[in-house]
């Protein structure tokens, strides 16, 4: 089984932060097996030890091209079965995802993730988007259609559904809570780290992608306790001082 994992990249400071530690954890048990691409936008194509460049804007509407730009390139220089799509606020697990790949590949499944809908269209959710090498060249041939009006996954949603290639639901965990760190699935493949929905910093992300490598295969209840209370001291400051703003502000 041939993957190639696009990380979606950008020059903010929680992309570059979240990026650095991703290189330093789970990426490296993908390295001799697999390709694990970053890529953002720039003036030219190229790629960079890890750093894929693309010739296109980083602005949050031209997402869906950078992504079409970045299947463009793996198709003409890479060969793979399929390719996982996620971000920089992702924790990947190269061995449940090699299993979860060769169990859908038997399947025939052509595009999996957490399935979301939008305006009649069923999706997978960009932080993990997974695709074969089929769904990929249908993506391209439909690249002059990508509806640039709605968000990236959903266009290409979108263009996948004009070829009959529905989405089929796959797993991803989602970190909302610190009890959620304390019930992982040994299966996980995608845990979801994007933390600030949920009131806590986005500067824990690092520490949270780290704490998986760190834990995910042997459970260590020790680091547990003390990444759980860390997020939940984390969320009572921001909410301390979410309220303290509002007092000064109504008194001034």
């Amino acid at each position: 089984m041939k993957l190639v994992v696009l990380v979606l990249d950008s020059y903010t400071p929680n992309s570059i932060r979240n990026s650095a530690i991703q290189k330093q954890t789970w990426v490296q048990d993908f390295e001799d097996s697999c390709d694990v691409l970053f890529y953002k936008a720039g003036k030219e194509n190229k790629k960079l030890g890890q750093d894929l460049i693309l010739d296109c804007s980083d602005t949050y509407s031209a997402m869906g091209v950078k992504t079409i730009k970045a299947f463009e390139w793996v198709n003409s220089n890479l060969d793979y079965d399929y390719i996982f799509r996620t971000n920089t606020s992702s924790y990947v697990d190269f061995r449940n995802l090699m299993k979860y790949l060769s169990k859908i590949s038997k399947e025939e499944t052509h595009y999996s993730g957490y399935i979301g809908k939008f305006d009649g269209i069923d999706y997978v959710s960009g932080s993990g988007i997974i695709l074969s090498k089929l769904a990929i060249k249908s993506i391209l041939k439909l690249k002059n259609q990508l509806d640039e009006s709605v968000v990236e996954d959903v266009a290409i949603g979108k263009l996948l559904k004009l070829n009959k290639i529905l989405p089929k639901e796959g797993k991803r965990k989602d970190i909302e809570s610190h009890k959620d760190i304390r019930n992982i699935h040994t299966d996980e493949y995608h845990i979801r780290c994007r933390l600030d929905p949920f009131g806590y910093s986005r500067n824990l992300e690092k520490y949270l992608i780290n704490y998986f490598y760190m834990t995910f295969n042997s459970k260590n209840l020790f680091l547990e306790i003390i990444f759980s209370n860390a997020m939940k001291i984390d969320k009572a400051f921001l909410k301390f001082k979410k309220f303290f703003k509002f007092k000064l502000f109504t008194k001034i």
